[in-house]
């Protein structure tokens, strides 16, 4: 199964709640705070710690323990629980981590009007067609960050990041496949998985090897 958790960072501003999630996180998530410069992005980065943390408490675990590791593109993962795959992501105020016992990778981003130059340069010439092809500004930039976030999870589960290029594949909306949703690379299908969600003016898209994903969000509130 996969799952997503979702926190809005915003109470984080209180120091003092901040320094009580703080001495909660491990060595490695604490490193990786201190190298912040700005609060926002502090909080967020220390969203995504409670979010791994709360994952884990269902397992038994406290992130506080763990080990971790990470692969040659940067991605970590955990030294002791091979069987656990996770990804995170942020934008605005808001942090998502994704949880799967395969390869996973999630995207969220915060909707505003559609950038053009990023749907004609860097998406392939089908999904630019498509988000030209409706009317309306509220139209155009739902299925522009629909594309962008499913796009992204797509390259955030390879581990490829955007140096895998987000016109080297196509995302095709047809719903006579999981979700209504499949990818297209080097013109074949890939036995991908991908699910969408909404939160507030948020689009999030994960994406994975595993075809099960949970029905909604799993909500953290500090």
């Amino acid at each position: 199964m996969n799952y997503i958790y979702l926190v809005n960072t915003d109470k984080l501003n209180d120091e003092k709640l901040f320094s009580n999630y703080f001495s909660e996180m491990s060595d490695y998530r604490k490193a990786k705070i201190k190298k912040m410069k700005m609060q926002r992005d502090k909080n967020l980065s220390l969203g995504v710690g409670i979010l791994i943390n709360d994952y884990l408490k269902t397992l038994g675990l406290r992130e506080k323990d763990m080990l971790y590791e990470e692969k040659h593109n940067g991605k970590p993962f955990f030294k002791t629980l091979p069987n656990v795959y996770f990804n995170a992501s942020h934008s605005g105020e808001c942090a998502v981590c994704s949880f799967s016992d395969k390869e996973i990778g999630c995207d969220i981003e915060k909707s505003d009007k559609v950038n053009t130059k990023i749907a004609k340069r860097f998406f392939a010439q089908s999904e630019s067609d498509y988000i030209f092809s409706v009317k309306t500004e509220a139209e155009q930039s739902e299925i522009f960050f629909r594309l962008w976030t499913l796009k992204e999870s797509y390259l955030k589960h390879s581990g490829k990041g955007l140096q895998g290029g987000l016109n080297s594949f196509e995302i095709v909306f047809d719903n006579g496949f999981a979700n209504g949703i499949y990818l297209k690379e080097k013109g074949e299908i890939r036995k991908i998985y991908f699910k969408e969600y909404k939160y507030s003016d948020f689009y999030i898209s994960v994406c994975s090897e595993n075809s099960m994903f949970s029905d909604d969000l799993i909500i953290i509130n500090l």
